[in-house]
This record gives structure tokens, C-alpha cells and sequence, in this order.
């Protein structure tokens, strides 16, 4: 059977004659389609290099080892390596960046201001005080709806320390409605309030400058003025005055032995005693000598006696830090003369504080920084102008707000009185400083 299909033309075709030329066409039909799929990849590779020479962008996380590789046999343009250059160093800026971001805290967002607290009086006439409790000194008060700025606090906030019209003044939680008060709202204490120097934080107002000063003037018969400086500022004196937490309590000046002792000896009764910052000394005047005398002995000093032109008058008050004392003395050759004379206590000298047009000066008191407050009137108290003074006597008319020692009232108690916050021309009259 086999040998049939061989031996017969189809047979043959396949082993020889046609039969081999047909193995040639399917190998070469073969090669053919190598070929075809080779030319496909050689043009594909080619079109990628054209493109990538043309700027094509490529994806942002390219590196240069994703960059396509030339076809072998190919030499790389020189654009092309500047792109690829660039396009590398443009990465890596950009992953610096990332590192960097990621490596730095995020921005703080701005915080919205705060809003200042205030607070409202509830009914007519809230009083002020000049610390934080119903014992301290009325400086003022607050009509129904009066609107105040709140810059402090007690410890337990109940009472307030508020930016009033009179000055820097206490006024009781009960009696005020208070807004916007936070965390961040201080503690404020007495006497830490007082030892503030002038002008007060938040109210500076420089002091009026006027065209000359006065001079300050010896007393007859006293001895040199303190030596004068070539500065123009005001020597102060160091802040510190002895005060009470309450005007409760304390050793009143004429329950001291000293000056039982010396009002037994006196042929008239003293009419203004005073003492001193630390206690242990009491100034006083029966309006013929100034003594100074300790408070457990009459034994002492004579600081001023009437010499026919002078005497002292009273109102005696001492400096914060006990160097020196105003006192107000009577002229003898004129009626209603009136004037202020420094004390130096060190040596017992003597100096007058000269008024303007030698008007009338009296009611004296300290600031916490060692200046002196006068008014200065021509008869009417009430008429007159309020005028500080610093320690070489230089005067001019006080301006703005005032941080005040213990008044003559309060330095007959020891611990002093505490003293108040005081603005200059608020007040109708000009010796409201001298009010407690």
C-alpha cells in the first residue's frame, strides 16, 4: 500500500522535484515574517528617539534610568543628552523640595486678636475704689451703662481693675457686668500696683512743657539747695512705699509713746503728724517748731521753729523713701501766704518750692517715683492749677496720669494707707489728687 502511494505522482512531489521546492517556500515564508516583526521593533524604537528628541514630556517620577536607550549602532544627538541632563536635574530639585517639606513643621495659623475685656455698670453711681475691697479709699464712680476698660484682676476675680476716667481705679464684679474676660488677664496686687512708675503702663502722656521752670528758693536762714545736675531729666527717687493690703488695721500716730510723750510736753496741741516710710520715726508740727522724734521717745530733733517770717503750718508728708518731708509753712509778713517747704533730713536743710507769680501752694503729696504735687491757687483752691515738682524744685503743670505715695491722712497710720492712681484734668477741681 505504502509503496503504491510513494511510487505514485503524488508521491514523488514530495520527495523530489516539486516537492523541495515547495520546503524552500514555506522557509523563506518563515524568514519572511522574522524579518516583518524585526522591522516592526527597529521602526518603534526609532519613532521613541524622535519623539524624545522633539521635547516630549515625560512622566514627573522619570529618572535617568527610565529614560529610553538609543538602538545600538546609534550615536545620541547632543540636544538630546542636554534634555536628559536637564530633565535629571530638574528631578532631583524636586525631590529636594518634597524632602524638605516634609522634614519642616507645618505654618502656624494666625490667631484672631483677642478682643479687650470691658465691663458695664449695672445700676447709677458703682463706686471706684483705690484697691479691691469695700475698705478701700472711694476715688470715683461710675454712672448707670458707663462702659470701662478691664486691665486687671484680684486673685479671685472679684473685683476688677479698670481704666476709668479718674485714673486706674478698683471696682467690685458685683456691681459691673464683665465681657471678654480671659485666661490671659493678670493678677494685679496692692501695693505691687503702687510701686508702678509714672506714667502708668498703657497711659503714658509726657509731662507739659512749659517755657521756663521754677526754681526752687532757700528758706530764710536754711541751709544750700541739693546740687543741681546738668541732666533734664527727673531725678526719681527709688518706687516703694510702705502700704496696707486694707484701710483696717495699723498703729495710729497718736497711740505711740513717743508722741504721748511729747504732747505732754507741747504747750499746744500738734496739729499734723506724720510717719516715717519704715515706722520708727514720727514727724510733727504744733504750728511753732517742726520736731522729729522716734516713735517710743519724745527725745528727737528740731527741724523748723518760727523765725518771724516763717512757720510751720502742717500737712506734713514724707518722701517714699524717708529723705525728705513737704511741709506747708505760713509767710508772717503777709495774711493768707501759704508755700510748700522741702525738708532734707540728712542735714535739716530748708528750701522753698517757688510758685508762679508767688501764688499761694499747699496741699502737698508724693508720687511714687519722688516727685511732689502742689496746687497752686491764688486764694480759692478751687481756682488753682495742679504743678509737679521734681527734687532740684523745677515745676511745671502735671499732665497725665500719676502713680500716688500715702496722703497726709494715710501717713498717720503705719503701715501707710494705700495710696491711688490719679489722671491730671479729669477732675473738676485741681486738688482732687489730694483726695482719698
Amino acid at each position: 500500500m505504502m509503496n503504491a502511494i510513494w511510487k505514485s505522482n503524488v508521491g514523488k512531489l514530495f520527495l523530489g522535484g516539486c516537492g523541495t521546492q515547495l520546503g524552500a517556500v514555506f522557509a523563506l515564508a518563515t524568514l519572511a515574517g522574522v524579518f516583518l516583526v524585526c522591522s516592526v521593533c527597529a521602526v518603534s524604537s526609532a519613532l521613541t528617539v524622535a519623539l524624545a528628541q522633539q521635547g516630549v514630556v515625560l512622566p514627573a517620577n522619570a529618572t535617568a534610568e527610565t529614560l529610553p536607550m538609543q538602538e545600538a549602532g546609534v550615536a545620541p544627538s547632543g540636544e538630546a543628552e542636554a534634555l536628559r541632563a536637564e530633565i535629571t536635574s530638574l528631578v532631583g530639585q524636586v525631590e529636594s523640595l518634597k524632602a524638605r517639606a516634609a522634614s519642616q513643621p507645618a505654618a502656624s495659623t494666625p490667631q484672631p486678636l483677642q478682643p479687650k475685656p470691658f465691663a458695664i455698670a449695672l445700676q447709677p453711681g458703682v463706686n471706684l475704689r483705690s484697691g479691691p475691697g469695700a475698705s478701700y479709699y472711694r476715688v470715683g464712680s461710675l454712672p448707670l451703662g458707663r462702659r470701662v476698660e478691664i486691665v486687671g484682676r484680684n486673685q479671685d476675680s472679684s473685683w476688677w481693675l479698670v481704666a476709668a476716667p479718674e485714673g486706674l481705679a478698683w471696682v467690685s464684679a458685683n456691681y459691673v457686668t464683665a465681657y471678654d474676660v480671659g485666661d490671659t488677664l493678670p493678677v494685679v496686687s496692692i501695693p505691687a500696683l503702687l510701686v508702678w512708675p509714672t506714667p502708668l503702663p498703657g497711659q503714658a502722656a509726657p509731662l507739659a512743657a512749659q517755657p521756663a521752670s521754677i526754681a526752687a528758693q532757700p528758706a530764710s536762714g536754711a541751709g544750700p539747695l541739693p546740687p543741681a545736675t546738668p541732666s533734664t531729666s527727673i531725678p526719681l527717687l527709688p518706687c516703694g512705699t510702705p502700704t496696707a493690703t486694707a484701710a483696717q488695721g495699723g498703729v495710729f500716730v497718736e497711740d505711740t509713746e513717743g508722741f504721748k510723750q511729747l504732747r505732754k510736753k507741747l504747750s499746744y496741741p500738734p496739729i499734723s503728724a506724720s510717719f516715717s516710710p519704715q515706722g520708727d520715726q514720727i514727724a510733727l508740727t504744733e504750728g511753732i517748731k517742726l520736731y522729729l522724734i522716734t516713735t517710743d521717745s519724745f527725745h528727737g530733733q528740731t527741724l523748723m521753729s518760727e523765725n518771724g517770717i516763717i512757720k510751720p503750718a502742717g500737712s506734713i508728708v514724707w518722701s517714699p523713701d524717708g529723705q525728705y518731708l513737704a511741709v506747708v509753712v505760713e509767710k508772717l509778713n503777709c495774711k493768707t501766704c501759704r508755700s510748700v517747704v522741702l525738708v532734707r533730713i540728712a542735714d535739716a536743710s530748708l528750701f522753698f518750692l517757688q510758685t508762679p507769680n508767688n501764688l499761694t501752694g499747699d496741699e502737698p503729696r508724693w508720687t511714687q517715683d519722688g516727685r511732689l504735687l502742689i496746687n497752686v491757687h491764688p486764694g480759692e483752691p478751687a481756682q488753682g492749677t495742679t504743678y509737679v515738682y521734681d527734687l532740684e524744685g523745677k515745676g511745671q503743670v502735671a499732665a497725665g496720669t500719676f502713680a500716688l505715695s500715702s496722703s497726709h491722712e494715710g501717713q498717720q497710720w503705719f503701715p501707710w494707707r494705700p495710696g491711688r492712681t490719679w489722671q491730671a484734668g479729669v477732675a473738676e477741681r485741681p486738688d482732687a489728687y489730694n483726695a482719698d
